[in-house]
């Protein structure tokens, strides 16, 4: 009887989790110039007091639709793999200046919820 657990992937995440890498590489401001919109956010993750990017959903949907579908529809699914993209992110643009233990998280702000049926009232 083995008792190394046999870790399963999720496909799902996991291709989320390089699609938001992606985000976070890509992503420019229209009219940019060349430089990704949340660099300069990402930088300040690098101090020890911040570890929070605050993202706005609005981009993720310009960006790729299915992706922005994806964490909408299996939010706390996909979530650790986002952490953990961004997490791979600020080490690569920032190699040694980070903590090995530091975690990191991501925050949306622009989100469009969805109401049910049966909360509509007519005015």
């Amino acid at each position: 009887v083995s008792t190394q657990s046999t870790g399963v992937k999720d496909e799902l995440a996991e291709r989320c989790q390089r699609l938001f890498l992606s985000f976070l590489q890509e992503y420019e401001l229209p009219g940019g110039e060349g430089e990704a919109k949340y660099a300069p956010d990402v930088t300040e993750l690098v101090a020890p007091e911040r570890n929070t990017l605050t993202v706005s959903f609005k981009d993720i949907e310009s960006y790729n639709r299915n992706l922005a579908t994806t964490i909408q529809d299996e939010y706390y699914r996909v979530y650790p793999y986002l952490c953990k993209a961004l997490s791979t992110h600020i080490r690569n643009e920032h190699p040694g200046s980070v903590q090995e233990k530091k975690q990191f998280y991501i925050s949306f702000i622009d989100f469009m919820g969805h109401t049910k049926i049966r909360a509509l009232k007519t005015s």
